[in-house]
């Protein structure tokens, strides 16, 4: 499964990502204390600056690995965490608003199942919630064809290298962890699929949503754009 190999190693390999944008987009939808809902949380970076921001964190994620890496972060003991895909979202409540973060529902590659996802999580959301999202675009995710480049710590070696076959990306991550005097390798394949943003803009708007807004001014010279879908407030 894909993280599996590189959940441990997350953290330090991604230790300069900058959750800020989606912050100060999600803020504006929240209450001092208010719930917020991390999906697809990954090693659960974004729930815990939440968490320390004095908000409530429901983290839901596919991956039994990364989830294991959340668990363990601090100021998160209060954290509800759910394994499980968007597309099976099941909440024992609503909340105020939900983000995902770094791509994450690219990695949805069937259309019906994003559509399915949009619902979940519309469906779980208050009147006047919002969902805030980012997606990596056609153009960004074609561009990657061909290209590799190197993470690495004093501890793990990845070398990362992607494929576009439209829609779909393909990255294929071959890592190499420190095992005493003795280097370890591993292989997994992550997949992608390009959207549409008409298509997403559609689909949100069956699943429930009021309106929505999209920006690609935020962060686009890493081909992202963010979304930010508003439930009716009634």
């Amino acid at each position: 499964m894909a993280y599996d190999a590189l959940a441990r190693h997350y953290d330090a390999l991604m230790r300069h990502a900058d959750y800020t944008p989606w912050l100060e987009l999600l803020e504006p939808y929240l209450s001092p204390g208010g719930l917020v809902l991390d999906a697809a949380c990954g090693t659960g970076t974004l729930a815990a600056l939440l968490a320390a921001r004095g908000f409530q964190v429901v983290a839901a994620d596919a991956s039994p690995a990364m989830l294991a890496e959340a668990r363990q972060k601090p100021g998160l003991s209060e954290t509800l965490f759910l394994c499980q895909r968007l597309e099976d979202l099941d909440l024992y409540g609503t909340v105020q608003a939900a983000v995902s973060s770094l791509d994450s529902l690219n990695y949805i590659t069937k259309p019906a199942l994003l559509r399915r996802a949009l619902e979940r999580v519309c469906l779980f959301l208050e009147p006047g919630g919002a969902f805030v999202f980012d997606l990596k675009t056609p153009k960004a995710l074609a561009e990657a064809h061909g290209r590799s480049f190197v993470l690495q710590t004093d501890d793990v070696f990845c070398v990362w290298e992607s494929a576009f076959a439209g829609p779909h990306c393909y990255h294929d991550l071959t890592l190499f962890e420190r095992d005493g005097a003795l280097w370890r390798r591993q292989h997994e394949r992550h997949i992608q699929r390009a959207y549409d943003l008409e298509f997403v803009v559609s689909a949100m708007k069956q699943a429930g949503f009021a309106s929505v807004s999209v920006r690609d001014d935020i962060l686009p010279e890493q081909g992202r754009v963010f979304v930010t879908g508003e439930k009716a407030d009634s």
